[in-house]
């Protein structure tokens, strides 16, 4: 095994957090191979027959100079699933198509047996040759990244756990700061077209009501049912981009990349109708109170949690079966006590 392939593998196995997988697999590609363009489709098994996601891409800046590679991240741009990737796709195959000037080359990407990914490679390089030592670097990912997952969601639920939630928010806000920052030089070289900010990020507190008494009266076997079902339907009814945490017992949280203020208390509204609807196995009926607050650059995560909690205990002490925000909440003069916001940066 050469020096290239040893330090990729060291590289991709001191990751502590499986957002930042991607990006150091691309890098440690072009390090074998001249790499034009790199591309990564996820959500392949859930992929409609024509469309997949590309949600990571790779450019060569200057011509196969490895010191001018940049990686770009992308909002799940739908992209045609042409007869390469198709073909790897339905064979869990590598496929090779050599071209003119260029040899493009799709390896599948597997997670615990299931395809979950495609890499999609534009190199000038001869690829067969180099085909051990992707491979190599790319099974080295695949367990890593199922090792961190493991780390990082609630074995019941398949949430995301409390410990990751610092980390996954601070990542998704630090990438939304920098898509903002994008659509503002967009706006600054074109100024006939409108500033869309896209709204603000939230965070909303889940706690399912009367839960103690679903375990005292039908065991916990039916409760973890119901906390199952429970993030189904979170999943169901969410974005894939947003953030779904179990923190633990009967509470959940979400955070939601930027959507419009009127639009946040109808979305959780929706959700708390499903669960009000839904007839779950051994119990029948049950209800959940939602407390939400705005995401800002100025507070701690815990301080916005902290909000958001405030917001929920007012739901649970005003009928539950309902959702709350904090801000409105602090403007009718309905919270007393105000949690000042910190002064570290999120981003």
């Amino acid at each position: 095994m050469n020096k290239v392939v040893i330090e990729s593998i060291i590289e991709i196995t001191s990751q502590r957090d499986s957002d930042s997988l991607p990006g150091v697999i691309l890098l440690s590609l072009s390090r074998i191979l001249r790499i034009k363009e790199a591309m990564l489709y996820n959500n392949v098994a859930a992929a409609p027959e024509v469309l997949l996601k590309q949600t990571l891409k790779l450019i060569n800046q200057k011509k196969f100079n490895k010191k001018n590679i940049n990686i770009f991240n992308y909002d799940e741009i739908d992209i045609t699933v042409n007869k390469d990737i198709g073909e790897c796709i339905e064979k869990h195959a590598i496929v090779i198509n050599n071209k003119l000037d260029t040899i493009s080359l799709y390896v599948p990407v597997f997670i615990e047996n299931k395809l979950t990914s495609v890499l999609h490679i534009e190199s000038s390089d001869e690829v067969t040759s180099q085909l051990e030592d992707i491979c190599n670097i790319i099974k080295v990912y695949e367990n890593n990244l199922t090792i961190l997952r493991e780390s990082e969601t609630d074995k019941l639920t398949g949430l995301f756990n409390r410990r990751t939630f610092d980390n996954k928010l601070n990542n998704m806000l630090f990438v939304q700061k920098n898509k903002s920052l994008q659509r503002l030089q967009e706006f600054k070289q074109n100024e006939k077209r409108g500033f869309d900010d896209s709204g603000s990020a939230w965070l909303a507190m889940i706690d399912i009501d009367y839960f103690k008494n679903v375990n005292d009266e039908y065991g916990h076997v039916a409760g973890d049912e119901v906390l199952l079902r429970l993030s189904q339907k979170m999943q169901t009814c969410f974005r894939n981009s947003d953030l779904l945490f179990r923190f633990g017992g009967e509470e959940f949280v979400i955070v939601l990349e930027p959507i419009a203020k009127e639009m946040v208390q109808a979305k959780l509204d929706q959700f708390r109708n499903v669960i009000e609807e839904y007839p779950f196995p051994y119990i029948g009926k049950l209800t959940i109170s939602i407390g939400y607050a705005k995401i800002t650059e100025s507070d701690f995560p815990a301080t916005i949690l902290d909000y958001a909690d405030k917001a929920l205990y007012y739901a649970k002490e005003h009928g539950r079966n309902s959702v709350y925000n904090y801000e409105i909440l602090l403007e009718n003069g309905e919270l007393d006590d105000v949690v000042e916001a910190g002064s570290v940066d999120l981003f």
